[in-house]
């Protein structure tokens, strides 16, 4: 285990990892640098599942850059759920207001242009806002925005938070499977309580759960990886390793279920 983790748990009862801000505060940057590892066709039109997502940051993250279909996030404690449903409000409160300054903006624009043409051609202004109906004023409104486009699904809508315990809980694959699934450092404590069986049993239940040709991206957490690697691709069922890479030393590993 890792000083920092082990500087961290001494603070806390976190005995999962469970630290507030865990990640943030231990790189002490504002944007988690995970971010910009992953890949937009990991996500886009997806359901996802992140499995341990703390307060949920990344999560929100995660489906507003990719535009996923749906992003469930889970954590076995509850304060953390309770932190990450705060901030996904936050996160769409913010979104709205920019909206709405955007559409005001717009709409500014397309009257300062009304009164530009009353100007240069003279003619009463009623007839030249008869003139405009409502489908071009929208049609106005959505060619400036073009470069920022407003989402026409909420934020809210896409994605979710609840408390749940991965390792106990029991899933019907039929009823509940995903297109790609996130386990960020989360591995190392899973293998801190719950042993090498542990570790197994979670890669079983993503297997099971991920749909065929689906995705799992897991962060290694220094402990065994090679071992992690084998037991995935030949013990679980993993056709193959299709990404890897280091964010802060730590390892990014994707995996593909089946072949394409």
């Amino acid at each position: 285990m890792e000083e920092t983790a082990e500087n961290e748990i001494k603070k806390c009862d976190c005995i999962y990892g469970n630290m507030k801000d865990y990640y943030t505060h231990r790189n002490g940057e504002s944007e988690d640098p995970r971010l910009n590892a992953l890949k937009e066709e990991w996500f886009k039109g997806r359901n996802c599942l992140d499995i341990g997502c703390s307060s949920g940051i990344l999560t929100i993250n995660i489906a507003e850059k990719f535009n996923c279909q749906s992003m469930l996030g889970i954590d076995i404690d509850p304060d953390r759920v309770k932190d990450a449903n705060l901030n996904l409000r936050k996160t769409v409160e913010s979104i709205s207001a920019e909206n709405k300054t955007s559409l005001e903006f717009c709409k500014l624009s397309f009257l300062a242009n009304v009164l530009v043409q009353v100007e240069e051609t003279d003619l009463n202004l009623d007839k030249i806002v008869e003139s405009e109906s409502a489908e071009n004023l929208e049609q106005g409104i959505d060619a400036s925005s073009n470069d920022e486009e407003i989402p026409t699904r909420y934020l809210s809508d896409i994605v979710s938070f609840k408390q749940e315990d991965f390792l106990e809980n029991e899933y019907d694959p039929l009823e509940q499977h995903y297109d790609t699934i996130l386990c960020l450092s989360v591995t190392v404590w899973i293998h801190l309580n719950w042993g090498d069986d542990g570790i197994k049993t979670l890669f079983q239940k993503i297997w099971n759960m991920l749909l065929p040709t689906a995705i799992m991206n897991y962060q290694n957490i220094k402990i065994r990886p090679n071992k992690f690697v084998e037991i995935l691709l030949e013990e679980i069922g993993f056709s193959e390793l299709i990404h890897f890479s280091s964010v802060r030393n730590r390892h990014i590993l994707v995996f593909q279920k089946g072949a394409i």
